[in-house]
């Protein structure tokens, strides 16, 4: 059987971001596990797209650690991205990761 840890995918622990005076979230932690499935919703401007950005890579935390499993794959649908007419979401997220189409749905 396996330990809790080897299941856990993703993990923030204390993670502060804020732009200027504007503090996005503050001493956050969260972890995903595999097999969940997780939403993140908020207003415009709550820091949603900045959490995706630090948990990809292109941005980071100004305070805390994010740990991901070391073969962790990772594909992110942008919100401006415009994609081929003939390509859905799932079929890009799948070109994208390298993964097959059952490890991801």
């Amino acid at each position: 059987m396996a330990n809790e840890s080897s299941r856990n995918l993703l993990q923030l622990t204390a993670g502060t971001k804020s732009f200027g005076t504007k503090i996005l979230f503050s001493n956050s932690t969260f972890s995903i596990n595999e097999n969940e499935r997780v939403g993140v919703i908020g207003p415009n401007g709550a820091g949603k797209s900045t959490l995706f950005r630090i948990i990809t890579g292109d941005d980071v935390l100004d305070e805390g650690r994010l740990v991901k499993k070391s073969n962790l794959r990772m594909a992110i649908l942008r919100q401006d991205q415009q994609l081929p007419l003939e390509l859905d979401g799932l079929t890009y997220i799948q070109e994208q990761s390298g993964a097959q189409i059952w490890e991801i749905t």
